[in-house]
């Protein structure tokens, strides 16, 4: 998705923004391939990591319940694995992705990953409440 952020160097600018979900299954490697051929295929876990080989993008949301991003437990693999890939970058060129632990857009960093907290989802008011924090990542209009 791109969206208007506040730049706070050069006015507003348009930022490309990937909103993924990650889960506590056991994800196995795939060749994940870009749909026009635009990019060699690429081999890992997360379709997450395998969508920014193949686009530019500056920022990623990553929503997940809070037991997935326990790093170093077992719910917590995917995540661990997830991010020690963004981190790494490109093979031998630039630099990877760094998280960001903050809720305000308007002067996020470029190229940062942020945790975005939601609820298990255990019972019919849960699940609104994790629908309306999916709403709020996806259009920032709705956190004003």
């Amino acid at each position: 998705m791109t969206e208007q952020i506040a730049d706070n160097a050069n006015g507003t600018s348009k930022r490309r923004r990937l909103v993924t979900f990650l889960g506590p299954a056991d994800y196995h490697a795939v060749s994940y391939k870009h749909p026009e051929g635009a990019a060699e295929a690429v081999k890992t876990r997360f379709v997450a990591y395998a969508l920014t080989k193949f686009y530019d993008f500056d920022e990623i949301d990553i929503l997940s319940t809070p037991e997935v991003f326990e790093t170093n437990s077992p719910t917590g693999k995917n995540f661990d694995r997830l991010t020690k890939q963004l981190r790494a970058g490109p093979q031998g060129a630039g630099k990877g992705w760094s998280r960001f632990d903050q809720e305000d857009n308007g002067s996020r960093p470029l190229r940062t990953y942020r945790c975005v907290h939601l609820e298990r989802g255990d019972d019919e008011a849960s699940l609104w409440r994790q629908f309306n924090r999916i709403k709020e990542v996806c259009d920032p209009a709705e956190r004003e």
